[in-house]
């Protein structure tokens, strides 16, 4: 029957078109022929465990009762399979090359690419999702390559599109995003689903901009485009040619799994994992608190490049450009390249001595200061800038240059200069300690809006 079924052909738009070899991705058939080939491997894998581990089965109806004390198990869905057990030993040596012999026989072998040995407590990425043991709790996220693949579909959909009507890109951006999103709806995604979020109204933002660039300001912008619907504010929308209103499925208004509703895992003892189809994906810790850079930890070659654009409300740009710093050595001093200055890097590693200082050192989520800045420039206006500073998050965060873990640091307040200028102004930093600096900058003052991102960061190995 499934080789009939193979050899049916099928329709589509009113066309027969035959199926001599292979099977459509994402039909209903394409898992037939995998779900067939392996079917049995579990009664492999309990055969190749020896006695001594003590895998039985109890009981006198079917299902058997299986005692596994070593905790060894299959789990597949379709050709993606992993294998459980307490110990590698035992993994490597005698389930794995069970494994093996077993698709041998079916003309099938392992990607040795693909299939590597890996700790719970380090996790393992399995059908799209993040499976890792934190301290005594089992979360499951999404995987960072899932979270990466479908930001990318949505920049080629919206670049796609960048000509079109708000209503027909919505037409096609918002199944994707809804498929996405229910499909990872079951597990801890909540913060995840707030980045996603983020990133494609920046996507949106960025698209809408483009299509009045020198044209129309950011006001009338922004109410053409976005709208508060149901208490959020900034929910692209467009009407259809009925004139009914639709707006964007925002991943974030999802129902997700809060992480308090997992439990303690039962089973202390560790459990080691093979992940037979996909990679391992080690999420990066966490740091409790940051001390400021030393002279050592900058070397020679090591540097930044950040491109930068400042625009007004009514989409005047006044300044864009990029902005190159790098390490060099001047008679063996390390130095700073900053435009056509170059400063010694022991400046900029000295402790500052003002009570009110930009970087309140040691760096720590939670931690709040004031910020106070006199200034004069080359023509002799002399001005001030005063705010109030604190440390919003660690986590990562994604820019041009690549994804690094970083403090996001808030300040708020205002300047005023000698010729009259008073305005209020915020700014976000987000500083990556890992490079030493920072890799965006997002500052609104008045009606002037100024970004600064990494767009490349390089040190020699």
């Amino acid at each position: 029957m499934l080789r009939q079924w193979l050899k049916a052909g099928y329709f589509e738009k009113q066309t027969f078109f035959p199926s001599e070899a292979g099977t459509p991705q994402g039909a209903i058939i394409s898992p037939c022929p995998a779900n067939m080939a392996l079917d049995g491997l579990q009664a492999a894998v309990d055969q190749a465990v020896p006695k001594a581990f003590g895998i039985k089965y109890w009981g006198r109806q079917e299902p058997k009762r299986r005692i596994n004390p070593h905790h060894v198990h299959l789990i597949r869905y379709a050709d993606d399979f992993v294998a459980t057990c307490s110990g590698p030993v035992l993994l490597e040596q005698k389930i794995k090359p069970a494994i093996q012999v077993f698709l041998a026989g079916r003309g099938l072998e392992l990607s040795e690419e693909k299939t590597h040995l890996t700790h719970i407590g380090k996790g393992f990425d399995f059908l799209s999702q993040n499976i890792r043991k934190y301290k005594d709790k089992l979360l499951i996220k999404p995987s960072r390559k899932s979270v990466r693949n479908f930001l990318q579909k949505v920049k080629q959909l919206i670049v796609k599109f960048r000509a079109a009507k708000a209503a027909d890109l919505l037409t096609h951006l918002a199944p994707l995003i809804r498929g996405w999103t229910m499909y990872h709806r079951h597990v801890v995604a909540k913060d995840i689903f707030s980045y996603v979020g983020h990133r494609i109204w920046q996507m949106l933002w960025r698209w809408a901009c483009r299509r009045h660039a020198h044209q129309k300001g950011r006001v009338w912008i922004k109410r053409r485009y976005f709208m508060r619907y149901r208490g959020r504010d900034w929910a692209f929308f467009a009407h259809d040619l009925h004139g009914n209103l639709t707006t964007i499925f925002q991943a974030s208004e999802c129902f997700v799994i809060f992480i308090n509703k997992y439990f303690k895992m039962k089973f202390q003892t560790v459990i080691w994992l093979t992940l037979i189809i996909l990679g391992a994906c080690n999420s990066p810790k966490k740091s409790d608190i940051t001390q400021q850079p030393t002279l050592a930890d900058y070397q020679v070659g090591e540097k930044w490049v950040w491109k930068y654009k400042g625009v007004t409300t009514e989409g005047v740009v006044r300044s864009d450009g990029e902005d190159t710093r790098e390490i060099v050595s001047i008679d063996g001093v390390l130095g700073m390249t900053i435009g056509n200055d170059t400063i010694p890097v022991a400046d900029i590693v000295k402790p500052e001595e003002s009570e009110t200082p930009k970087y309140d050192w040691p760096l720590k989520v939670g931690k709040k200061w004031r910020y106070e800045n006199n200034w004069t420039s080359q023509d002799g206006t002399t001005g001030n800038q005063s705010q109030d500073a604190e440390i919003l998050s660690y986590r990562e965060e994604t820019v041009e240059a690549g994804t690094f873990m970083a403090y996001t640091i808030k300040y708020t307040g205002k300047t005023t200069n000698s010729r009259g200028y008073n305005a209020n102004e915020e700014e976000v930093w987000l500083y990556a300690p890992a490079i030493k600096n920072f890799i965006k900058l997002t500052q609104t003052q008045g009606d002037f809006l100024y970004v600064e991102e990494l767009i490349e960061y390089s040190k020699p190995k």
